[in-house]
């Protein structure tokens, strides 16, 4: 009888334990679920998602669909429109890629522990470098410099990104906080939110962190959205998104992240889908996919739940 209990409590302890050493994958916010599903619709035949010239697949559409389905826990090898999943596009459409889709799918590899340098046969990390101008500047923006500097600062690490950017986002500031997409660009929130995620996952945040996000809350609207600047009018779901996770990303006040989360929840329509403002609410592919991980509640670079 001892010697039937003690291997009950035995097998007892093994199981805790193996329970204890499983991952718990975290489930999608019940607005991201909803939104996913939506997502999942509007797949294309290859495995890829359509861009802004037409219904044929866009590399750099399809990599932020990807890291909106890693956001919410789902491999993008999973995200499957018959035989072709969403993985096996981004493998096959790897080679020769421009600067900002490079950074964007070294982002997905790194995120889904892929080698970067053999992705599809691609060497991300070199691609993702290819583009460096007189100024020190990958992709020719200060958008794209960020993203490539976030993409380093999880495929390889926080320093390296840091010698990479070099001082560049630190000295493209302009006066009143922000950042603008280019050296000839006013600030906008969009350029801003990626380039304050850029400089904490580089180990740069600080007062030019601060400044930025004082910068974007002075665009706030009463409906408590976040437009592209303060000359844009009323907020829309794209802004709105990529603020709340530089909130997430800066480590803000939980009320405020709370706030901007729930006024981006108010441009989601009953298919799931975010519209991208009040004013024109149909459904739109874009701010869907982009809303995802910042309701989630994930900032870049490592957005993935494990």
């Amino acid at each position: 009888m001892r010697t039937r209990l003690g291997m009950l409590i035995a097998l007892l302890l093994v199981a805790l334990m193996m329970v204890a050493n499983t991952p718990v994958v975290a489930a999608p916010a019940p607005e991201a679920a909803s939104a996913l599903t939506y997502l999942r619709a509007l797949q294309n035949a290859d495995g890829g998602y359509p861009g802004f010239s037409g219904p044929a697949s866009d590399p750099s559409v399809s990599a932020d669909a990807a890291l909106a389905f890693i956001s919410s826990g789902i491999s993008p090898g999973d995200v499957k429109k018959g035989d072709s999943s969403l993985l096996e596009y981004l493998h096959t459409s790897a080679a020769g890629l421009k600067t900002g889709p490079a950074a964007k799918y070294l982002l997905v590899a790194a995120n889904i522990g892929e080698d970067a340098t053999s992705f599809g046969g691609a060497d991300l990390t070199s691609l993702s470098l290819a583009d460096k101008n007189a100024d020190g500047i990958y992709g020719g923006s200060y958008f794209t410099h960020a993203l490539v500097i976030l993409a380093h600062a999880l495929a390889q690490s926080p320093d390296a990104a840091k010698e990479l950017d070099n001082g560049v986002l630190l000295r493209a500031q302009q006066v009143d906080g922000g950042w603008g997409f280019d050296a000839k660009g006013t600030s906008d929130t969009n350029t801003t939110a990626i380039v304050v995620q850029a400089l904490v996952a580089s180990g740069q945040g600080g007062d030019a962190t601060t400044r930025g996000m004082a910068y974007m809350e002075g665009t706030l609207q009463p409906s408590n959205l976040y437009p592209f600047d303060g000359k844009s009018g009323d907020g829309d779901a794209n802004s709105t998104a990529s603020v709340l996770q530089a909130k997430i990303a800066a480590r803000a006040n939980p009320d405020e992240i709370t706030r901007t989360r729930a006024a981006l929840i108010t441009l989601q329509n009953p298919s799931g889908a975010f519209a991208f403002q009040k004013a024109t609410p149909d459904d739109n592919l874009l701010a869907t996919i982009q809303g995802i991980p910042a309701i989630n509640g994930r900032a870049f670079p490592a957005i993935r739940q494990d």
